[in-house]
């Protein structure tokens, strides 16, 4: 179950972004993921939130984007693990760190 909390974590940080019409949005995939056994109690409104400005503020729209697909995608979003969608993540880890590197002040640069 640690997997399962760990990739809803991830979809928190990174926000409620709908993908395309109609498409897989944090907030729904966080309610799906957090119905899960042992997943814990999330505040998925909250998180998606806060996570979308980040995304919005680092242009790292298109990466979430293919990420919230990919996690659309998995056949059982229980067994959700940081191995499944790992190019996905790893594009959006990248485009978050040029661009903290870029600028360090921004909010979605700050712990």
């Amino acid at each position: 179950m640690k997997k399962t909390v760990l990739a809803l974590a991830f979809l928190g940080v990174f926000g409620a972004f709908t993908v395309g019409c109609g498409g897989p949005s944090c907030e729904s995939l966080c309610e799906e993921q957090s119905a899960c056994e042992g997943a814990g109690e999330v505040d998925c409104a909250k998180s998606c939130a806060d996570g979308k400005a980040d995304v919005d503020e680092t242009g790292c729209n298109a990466e979430y984007d293919k990420y919230l697909s990919c996690v659309d995608g998995v056949a059982d979003i229980c067994a959700l693990s940081l191995d499944d969608c790992s190019s996905e993540i790893t594009a959006l880890g990248t485009c978050y760190t040029n661009f903290c590197k870029d600028n360090p002040d921004a909010n979605a640069c700050q712990p």
